[in-house]
């Protein structure tokens, strides 16, 4: 194996504990280096765990929450500053196998000896609400598709990765730059691998690495066009999901077969929590809110978004 420094970014708001001490003693075996970037938590919910694990654990506190990408940057930073090679991002409720970040560095290392130019490799994830593995995605002419792992497989190709359990090169952070601190929170990790990908890197996924992660804060089972476990967001997510794709969506460096996908997803989040979920009005306006920020290039934090307006407004 090639000699490496892996730093685990972990971006924390307002965390369960009992997740963040679950999270943080499955991955401090596992890195060089662990890194946790709080997004202005209140002060007690990190106390307990700074005590118990702090000589293990790097803090970096915020004063204020200023977004994931932005923390994933702040984390970054700090992670080159300690000489790592890799950085593999983490979310607060997650929870990687004992041996996923080995099984994504042999995957990366052996990639990279053969040429590749990788932007990332990340494992399945199994959410905990189901059980399920989850396969990985790749754009099709009929919206995204899955791609699934055979027992054979232990490397496939995917077109992007979810952030948490992305283990990405130092390198190919230098190359393409790092997150995009004006979108936030969603489609983070999406415009940074449509980035990647427009520069020619590849992203994989690694069959038999395997993370615990939740996708929404509930799921719930809905018939449209097939039977599927749809997660549920807080209502302010859709207003990002849907201002956040429209920016990328006017870019002329993302793929075109991205945007023919991404666009009939909005369709599908439109009619699913526009008609069948509720708090349907709610889940419209913050939709309808996202799609007017997109069109007057309104970037940042909600309220930040928000108060760009009044300004323009009052000019």
């Amino acid at each position: 194996m090639l000699d490496c420094a892996t730093a685990a970014i972990v971006v924390s708001f307002n965390p369960v504990s009992d997740e963040l001490e679950r999270l943080l003693e499955s991955v401090l075996p596992q890195v060089s280096i662990t890194i946790v970037v709080d997004n202005g938590s209140l002060p007690e919910t990190l106390n307990y765990l700074e005590t118990k694990i702090g000589d293990h654990v790097h803090w970096l506190r915020l004063e204020r929450n200023v977004g994931v990408a932005n923390a994933q940057n702040v984390g970054i930073a700090w992670a080159k500053s300690y000489g790592a090679t890799h950085i593999v991002l983490f979310d607060q409720d997650s929870e990687p196998a004992n041996d996923m970040v080995a099984r994504l560095l042999n995957a990366a290392n052996e990639l990279a000896i053969r040429g590749v130019r990788v932007a990332a490799v990340g494992p399945r994830y199994k959410d905990r609400k189901n059980r399920e593995l989850s396969d990985f995605v790749r754009f099709g002419p009929l919206g995204f598709t899955r791609t699934r792992c055979n027992d054979s497989d232990s490397v496939v190709n995917a077109d992007f990765l979810i952030s948490s359990g992305a283990l990405i090169p130092v390198c190919t952070i230098d190359d393409i730059g790092g997150m995009e601190n004006d979108l936030f929170i969603d489609h983070v990790d999406t415009e940074w691998f449509l980035r990647a990908r427009a520069k020619g890197y590849q992203t994989f996924g690694v069959c038999r690495a395997v993370m615990f992660h939740n996708l929404g804060e509930t799921t719930r089972r809905l018939w449209f066009l097939r039977w599927r476990l749809v997660p549920i967001h807080s209502q302010f997510r859709y207003y990002y999901i849907f201002r956040n794709s429209l920016l990328i969506l006017r870019r002329n460096y993302v793929d075109s077969l991205w945007k023919f996908c991404e666009i009939l997803r909005l369709f599908k989040i439109a009619v699913m929590f526009g008609i069948f979920i509720p708090p349907r009005f709610q889940n419209i306006r913050m939709m309808a809110l996202g799609i007017q920020h997109a069109l007057l290039g309104l970037k940042g934090s909600l309220d930040d978004a928000r108060e760009q307006h009044s300004k323009s407004v009052r000019k």
